[in-house]
C-alpha cells in the first residue's frame, strides 16, 4: 500500500489538537475528590452516558481483528452484531439497580458493589484482582490496534511501535489530568465520530467498490459460499457460535468500567434512555463494518494486507484523504474503550486494594494513588503491546473466558436474596481456576463450547448450591428494601427519575 503520508499526519495532528481542547477546557476536575475522579460527580445526562457506553462495544479492534476474521471466514464473525444488541437488553435489566445502590451507598467501582452486597473482603479482593488481570489483555489489544492504525494511515512512515507510544501517552495524560470526566467528554466526541459519521463512510465504500450491498453479497456467494454460513464449511460448530454470543452478551455487563459509567449518570431515567438508542447505533454500525469485511474476500490484494486490510480498502475507495479521516474515526473508537477501562482499573486498585491496606487515606490521597497505579498499569500494558501478538480477535475471545466468571456474584447479587458471600466466593474461585485450566488444555473449546462458558456453568451451580446450604447474608433484606423504597419514592414524586 503506497501513498503520500503528509495528509494523514496533518489530519492526525489536527484531530488530537481538537480533542485536547475538549479535554483541557470541558473535562477539568471540579474538585480533587475520589467521587469526582471515579464517577465524575454523578452528573452526566443520558446523551453523554449513551456514547460512553457505546464506546464499550464499538472498539478499534473491530477494524483489525474482527475485520480480518470476517474477510477470511465470513458470517461467523457476525456473532458480534447479535451480542452487541443483546448486551443492551442485559444492561436495561440490571443497570437500574446498580445505579440506585451506587447512589445510596456512594459506590465508585464494580468491586464496591460486591463489598456492599456481600460484606466479605476476601471475595472483594479476589474479585478486584480478577477484574484488573482479566481485562488487561483487552487494554493490550487496543494499544496494539492503535499502533496498527497509525502505521497504516501514514503508509508505514511511522512505525507501529512509535505510533502506539505516542497515542497511548496522549490518553494517559488526559486520564491522569481529570479522570472519568475527561473519559466521558472525549467518549461523546469520539463516539459521534466513530459511530455516526463513519457509518456514512462505510456505506459510501460499499457502493464505490462493490456497487452496493446486493452485488457484494452476490459476489461473495459466487466466490466462496461457505462464507455465508455460520460454521464456515465445518470449521466451527453451532454450539461454539451460540456460546460466544452468550459469552459476549453477558460479558459486557461484567466489564468493571461499565459500572463507573452507570454510576456517572445523573438519574435513573438517563440510564433507561441509553439502552434502546445504544442498541440501534451499535447494531447498525456493526452490520455495516462486518458486511464490508466480507466483501474484502473479493479483493485478493487486500487480503494480503492482514490486520491492516481495512485501511487498504479505505485507500482504494478514496485515497489518502478518506484513509486519514476513516483512520481517525477508528482511532477514536479504540481510545474510547481504552480510557474508560484504564480509569476504572486505577479506581479499583486505589479503592478496593490499597484502601483496604491503608484505610486512613483521604479522598485526595486515594486520587493520587489511583493516578500512580494508572501510570504503572499503562507502562506494563504498553510494553506487552509493543511485542508481536496473535490475531487480536482471538485475544478478545480468550479474555472473555475469564471475565464471564465474575457474572454470578453480580447477577445473583442484584436479584436473588439467597445469594450469599460463601456461594459467591467459592463459585468465583472454582470458576476462575477451571476457566484458566480448560483454556490451557482445550484452547479451541471444550465439547464444541467456549471453555469460559463451561466454567461459568460450574461456577453458577456452586454459587447456587453453597448459597442454599448456608445462611443468608444479614444485610441483604435491607438492601433489597432500598430498591422497593426508591421505586415508591419515584411513584409519589419524592425523587426525580
Amino acid at each position: 500500500m503506497t501513498g503520500n503520508p503528509t495528509v494523514s499526519i496533518i489530519i492526525i495532528i489536527a484531530y488530537f489538537v481538537f480533542l485536547s481542547y475538549f479535554v483541557f477546557r470541558s473535562a477539568r476536575m471540579k474538585e480533587k475528590t475520589m467521587e469526582e475522579y471515579a464517577v465524575a460527580g454523578r452528573s452526566f445526562n443520558w446523551f453523554f452516558v449513551l456514547f460512553t457506553i457505546v464506546a464499550t462495544l464499538l472498539v478499534g479492534s473491530m477494524f483489525v481483528g474482527w475485520f480480518e476474521w470476517a474477510a477470511w471466514e465470513g458470517l461467523i464473525a457476525q456473532y458480534d452484531i447479535i451480542y452487541v444488541v443483546g448486551s443492551y437488553a442485559v444492561l436495561y435489566l440490571l443497570a437500574k439497580r446498580v445505579w440506585i445502590w451506587g447512589k445510596k451507598h456512594d459506590l465508585l467501582s464494580q468491586p464496591d458493589f460486591i463489598q456492599v452486597r456481600y460484606g466479605f473482603k476476601p471475595l472483594t479482593i479476589i474479585f478486584s484482582i480478577a477484574a484488573v488481570v482479566i481485562e488487561a489483555p483487552w487494554t493490550i489489544m487496543e494499544f496494539a490496534t492503535l499502533g496498527f492504525l497509525a502505521h497504516a494511515m501514514t503508509y508505514g512512515l511511522i512505525s507501529r511501535q512509535l505510533a502506539t507510544i505516542i497515542i497511548v501517552a496522549f490518553i494517559l495524560v488526559y486520564i491522569y489530568y481529570s479522570g472519568m470526566r475527561a473519559v466521558i467528554v472525549t467518549d461523546l466526541v469520539q463516539g459521534i465520530i466513530s459511530s455516526v459519521i463513519l457509518s456514512a463512510g462505510l456505506i459510501f465504500i460499499v457502493v464505490k467498490l462493490f456497487g452496493g450491498f446486493g452485488p457484494l453479497f452476490q459476489g461473495v456467494y459466487e466466490h466462496d459460499p461457505a462464507m455465508l454460513t455460520i460454521n464456515y464449511g465445518g470449521a466451527y460448530t453451532y454450539s461454539y457460535w451460540s456460546s460466544i454470543i452468550i459469552s459476549g452478551t453477558l460479558g459486557m455487563f461484567a466489564w468493571s468500567s461499565m459500572f463507573n459509567r452507570i454510576y456517572a449518570a445523573r438519574s435513573l431515567n438517563d440510564i433507561k434512555k441509553t439502552t434502546w438508542i445504544g442498541a440501534i447505533i451499535c447494531g447498525i454500525f456493526s452490520i455495516l463494518v462486518l458486511i464490508l469485511a466480507m466483501g474484502v474476500s473479493l479483493k485478493p490484494d487486500a487480503l494480503d494486507m492482514g490486520e491492516t486490510m481495512f485501511f487498504y480498502i479505505l485507500n482504494s475507495a478514496g485515497g489518502p484523504v478518506l484513509m486519514a479521516f476513516g483512520g481517525i474515526m477508528v482511532i477514536a473508537a479504540s481510545m474510547s474503550l481504552i480510557d474508560s477501562v484504564i480509569t476504572s482499573h486505577g479506581v479499583i486498585i486505589s479503592e478496593n486494594l490499597v484502601k483496604y491496606a491503608k484505610p486512613d487515606l483521604t479522598s485526595e490521597q486515594r486520587v493520587k494513588v489511583s493516578r500512580i497505579a494508572i501510570v504503572i498499569y499503562v507502562l506494563i500494558a504498553l510494553g506487552i503491546a509493543l511485542m508481536d501478538l496473535p490475531n487480536l480477535a482471538t485475544i478478545a475471545i480468550v479474555m472473555y473466558e475469564g471475565i464471564l466468571q465474575v457474572l454470578p456474584p453480580l447477577f445473583f447479587g442484584l436479584y436473588w436474596k439467597r445469594s450469599n458471600k460463601y456461594g459467591a466466593f467459592w463459585g468465583l474461585v472454582v470458576g476462575l481456576v477451571l476457566a484458566i485450566t480448560l483454556a490451557i488444555i482445550f484452547p479451541a473449546g471444550f465439547s464444541g463450547w467456549a471453555v469460559g462458558f463451561t466454567a461459568l456453568l460450574v461456577n453458577t451451580v456452586i454459587h447456587v448450591v453453597v448459597s442454599l446450604a448456608t445462611k443468608k447474608d444479614e444485610n441483604v433484606d435491607a438492601m433489597f428494601e432500598e430498591i422497593t423504597s426508591y421505586h415508591e419514592e419515584l411513584q409519589f414524586g419524592s425523587v426525580e427519575e
